[in-house]
């Protein structure tokens, strides 16, 4: 699959990167586009469709490589940094074990890193049972609730379940719910904040002390009274918690 991209910003300002989750788009990063413009925003989004007879295929490992390249042709000879949420703190994660010097800091929120048991059977029939509920518009609403998208985002992220297909959902939740912290994360050298909701499953908690101890650089904030999706239950908080990780990094450089 292919990733498609939109930009804004200060051009000569250092490259901030966001991906998003899975379920979701680059949208979920509008509060935050519109807070960094004195950076150079870049928001890559996952480009589904190929064709009516096309049978994309995703990997975290090939969404990390084009992404890589991509940071590497607008961001060159600048500071490049990189914002990943669920899915797309694992691609980050991806990013930083396959070019380890190419980040100078990496924000990781809500990232599993420990494979979950029986993952790789279940989430097909799974899906093939549930898949026709997300066209529901009522199950679509329930969806984007329990996701934190505000009522403003509904019709975006609606129009976008209406546009998915079942093949690429299986491929997206079996490479997210299988991922490994890799071998090769602990030789980045970038600055990493890994965050993680308060009230977020244990599991997610173990993938975020994992995540940690695994690098010398990196650090963990718990973020109280938030589940999984702060950047958009909890936007202007997010935001600062950002600025303030990005200024922290630049005046000890």
């Amino acid at each position: 699959m292919k990733w498609t991209y939109a930009e804004s910003g200060d051009t000569n300002a250092p490259l901030l990167i966001f991906v998003h989750g899975g379920g979701v788009g680059g949208w979920m990063w509008d509060r935050q586009i519109a807070s960094f413009q004195h950076y150079h925003c870049l928001v890559p989004e996952i480009a589904e469709s190929e064709g009516p007879n096309a049978k994309p295929v995703f990997t975290i490992q090939q969404s990390a490589r084009q992404l890589i390249d991509l940071a590497r042709q607008k961001g060159a000879g600048r500071p490049i940094y990189a914002v990943g949420f669920s899915l797309g703190a694992q691609i980050v994660i991806q990013m930083m074990s396959d070019s380890p010097r190419l980040l100078h800091g990496a924000m990781i929120n809500s990232a599993s890193a420990i494979p979950m048991p029986f993952a790789d059977r279940m989430i097909g029939p799974m899906v093939r049972c549930s898949f026709p509920l997300i066209r529901n518009r009522r199950f679509s609403a329930f969806q984007a609730k329990a996701l934190y998208i505000p009522s403003e985002q509904f019709e975006t992220y609606y129009a976008q379940s209406l546009k998915s297909s079942p093949h690429v959902l299986i491929q997206v939740l079996r490479q997210s719910l299988t991922y490994r912290l890799p071998a090769g994360f602990s030789r980045s050298n970038a600055r990493v904040l890994v965050t993680v909701g308060e009230k977020e499953k244990r599991m997610m908690h173990k993938s975020a002390d994992q995540i940690v101890a695994a690098h010398p650089k990196a650090q963990k904030k718990n973020l109280p009274g938030v589940g999984h999706g702060i950047p958009l239950v909890q936007p202007e908080s997010f935001n600062t918690i950002l600025k303030e990780w990005l200024e922290e990094g630049e005046r000890n450089e």
